[in-house]
């Protein structure tokens, strides 16, 4: 199975680590390796996370949560790739992501 990355995770990963460097180089660290473990995890179990809220949307779509950071890993199963989609902050709408492609 395919793995990939779009391109508007790059750049939100960028603004979110920027973030935390300005806090401190040990909570940047702690963002990156816990996006790095989410990264893994989904990428060898991919069907096992939880659907993000199928009945609002058309496709189904799956989320990672992060641990000790306010983000989820959005993604979607196809039967031939896994397509990481955004770096959700928790505090915005759902779907903000899908609005702002």
């Amino acid at each position: 199975m395919d793995f990939r990355v779009s391109s508007r995770v790059n750049g939100e990963f960028a603004a979110i680590f920027a973030h935390y460097l300005d806090k401190s180089v040990d909570a940047a660290d702690r963002f990156v390796g816990e996006f790095e473990r989410a990264i893994s995890e989904i990428r060898s179990s991919p069907n096992r996370y939880a659907l993000y809220l199928p009945e609002q949307f058309g496709t189904i779509y799956r989320h990672y949560l992060l641990q000790r950071y306010p983000y989820s890993v959005i993604y979607e199963v196809t039967d031939t790739e896994v397509l990481i989609l955004a770096v959700a902050h928790s505090s915005r709408d759902a779907g903000y992501w899908l609005k702002e492609e």
